[in-house]
């Protein structure tokens, strides 16, 4: 129908344009000798060179609108779908949109940060760190609010939900490197795990 497109386009071409710029970033920084291969780099390093950090702002910043309008669309979805059927507000629905604006916003920051030049290190890394810990937040409430409205209503596909679940698994893990192990999300972090997961 013409003015209509589907909401899930947002979370499909912010994924897809993120992913996307990893590759090509990665795939010219490690073929022009700017970076090892992975998992001995990490995403920020390799966009630090030109051209990658032209690719890499522009699919990121675009990425990251796609992001906020899918976190928008996420909660919308829970409060409307299933907002008859299942009392959602009781697990706080607004958890996952607020942290998942503000990982956003800090990614813009972070990237806004990358250059060739001279860079300002301090405040990248932490806005990169910020944007992981806020996303995680926002990923690991959404799983749980799923899980339940998975439970008391099956409008969430169980393969949907068990991704959601292995996943948060993974990233429960990678909060505990970013705070502990890898480097304190304040440092440049030198962890290959960290760099895998």
């Amino acid at each position: 129908i013409v003015g209509k497109f589907p909401a899930s386009i947002f979370p499909i071409v912010g994924s897809l344009s993120a992913m996307i710029s990893i590759v090509v970033c990665y795939e010219i920084a490690v073929s022009k000798g700017h970076e090892e291969k992975w998992p001995h780099t990490y995403i920020s390093n390799t966009a630090r060179h030109y051209p990658e950090f032209i690719y890499f702002r522009i699919a990121t910043i675009s990425g990251a609108v796609m992001t906020i309008f899918s976190f928008f669309v996420n909660y919308f979805w829970q409060r409307r779908s299933v907002g008859g059927a299942f009392h959602v507000r009781k697990y706080f629905p607004k958890i996952p949109l607020i942290s998942g604006i503000a990982s956003t916003l800090c990614l813009f920051m972070s990237t806004a940060t990358i250059d060739t030049g001279r860079m300002d290190m301090p405040l990248h890394v932490k806005s990169a760190g910020l944007f992981f810990i806020f996303n995680i937040i926002a990923c690991l409430s959404n799983t749980i609010l799923c899980y339940f409205i998975y439970k008391e209503t099956k409008k969430v596909a169980t393969v949907s939900i068990a991704v959601k679940i292995i996943l948060s698994i993974l990233l429960i893990y990678q909060l505990y490197l970013q705070l502990t192990k890898a480097s304190g999300f304040m440092q440049r972090d030198k962890s290959d795990l960290s760099h895998i997961l």
